[in-house]
């Protein structure tokens, strides 16, 4: 290996990190497609420490998780999160808003996109604990990526009317926190490759069927 790759891979995730949180947050205008490239980001850092496999995996993983998150664009009709954030602060989470049908469809790429997230940040395997750590609190940073785009309540413009909409803010905080439980259980339900692709395949078909239903109602 490149001397120079861990000290590469390490700037790089940080930064897929940082724009993570700067879309997160509203800070940095972004999109969906924004969101995938930060994402990407903190993804080709860590291919600079994966053997081929591994490689393949998280690239799998990131596709998958890419395809699930293109769902909630597709269900609103646009890229902006902003955009996304406002719709889903007048109408609700896009995982509840009927039709049934979408909703369902919705909640699927949803979980999909957890899935895939989890799988992606187990790697790299057999690493040491603080390794583990910050993956896993990468695989958070995806975690809430998906929640924004599937089940952010948004804050109509101010703290006090977000607060006036506790329904809302349970679906979101019960998202987060169950993405984030699967993110670290992650080594134990993905530690192996086999369970891995099962698990990265599942979830592609389960986005394939997903946007086929979104797909077929616009």
């Amino acid at each position: 290996m490149n001397p120079a790759a861990p000290a590469f891979a390490i700037g790089t995730r940080v930064a897929g990190a940082v724009l993570i949180i700067g879309y997160l947050s509203g800070i940095v205008a972004g999109a969906v497609v924004s969101l995938v490239g930060a994402l990407a980001l903190i993804t080709f850092g860590r291919a600079l420490l994966l053997d081929r496999s591994g490689t393949a995996a998280s690239g799998a993983a990131l596709a998958v998780a890419a395809g699930a998150l293109g769902i909630g664009a597709l269900r609103w009709g646009t890229l902006s999160l902003s955009e996304l954030v406002g719709a889903q602060s007048v109408l609700g989470p896009t995982i509840v808003v009927g039709p049934q049908l979408l909703a369902l469809a919705s909640t699927v790429a949803l979980s999909a996109s957890v899935v895939a997230v989890a799988a992606w940040a187990t790697e790299p395997l057999g690493s040491d604990r603080a390794a583990r750590v910050w993956g896993q609190l990468e695989g958070v940073l995806g975690v809430l990526a998906a929640t924004l785009v599937f089940a952010a309540p948004g804050s109509g413009g101010s703290v006090g009317e977000f607060f006036s909409h506790p329904q809302e803010i349970a679906i979101t905080a019960a998202v987060i926190a169950a993405g984030s439980v699967i993110v670290f259980l992650g080594p134990r339900l993905f530690g192996s490759r086999r369970v891995r692709w099962v698990a990265l395949l599942t979830a592609g078909l389960a986005v394939a069927a997903a946007a086929a239903l979104v797909a077929g109602s616009l």
